[in-house]
């Protein structure tokens, strides 16, 4: 008795994941902008796809050099989709098993796909970080009702921090 359920997988597997070009990281900020993403979101996989023969990312060089981002996983044989500019597909190197995957593989270009991770060391530097920032964000209120005189304190250090940043807002 066969059914439409007779092909079924072994497993489905869900990945989120971002992909980004060479160019999208050209400045400090979209390299920060990056290094966030990866640290809000640690379940994704980060890719950065570059011609093969073009000159590495500088600054995401300098970041793996610095001990930010771990680069340890590099793949070649990957093409622009010719049906979608912002996609990749990954040709084998006998060229595929499709006409149109031959015909891609022959034009070119080949693309490497460098996988990203963030380092320990730089994941614990953004941890301390939000750390102290939500710290400094919740200890603001000069205010304070614990046993004191008359069950109400005032910390004169926080009081003149609001002052200042009061009038300096209305400036």
């Amino acid at each position: 008795m066969s059914t439409d359920f007779d092909i079924l997988p072994d497993k489905v597997e869900v990945i989120k994941y971002h992909r980004f070009e060479n160019k999208d990281i050209q400045s400090e900020g979209a390299l920060n902008e990056l290094i966030s993403l990866m640290f809000d979101h640690p379940e994704r996989d980060f890719y950065v796809f570059a011609e093969k023969n073009s000159k590495p990312n500088t600054l995401l060089m300098k970041a793996n050099k610095d001990g930010a981002i771990l680069i340890n996983e590099v793949e070649l044989f990957y093409y622009r989709h010719p049906k979608d500019k912002h996609s990749f597909v990954r040709i084998p190197r006998d060229g595929g098993e499709f006409e149109w995957e031959k015909e891609l593989a022959k034009q070119g270009p080949m693309f490497q796909r460098a996988k990203l991770k963030l380092t320990a060391h730089m994941k614990r530097q953004l941890e301390a970080l939000n750390k102290i920032a939500l710290e400094k964000s919740s200890d603001s209120f000069f205010l304070e009702l614990k046993p004191n005189l008359f069950g109400v304190g005032l910390d004169l250090n926080k009081l003149f921090r609001f002052v200042r940043q009061f009038f300096g807002k209305r400036r």
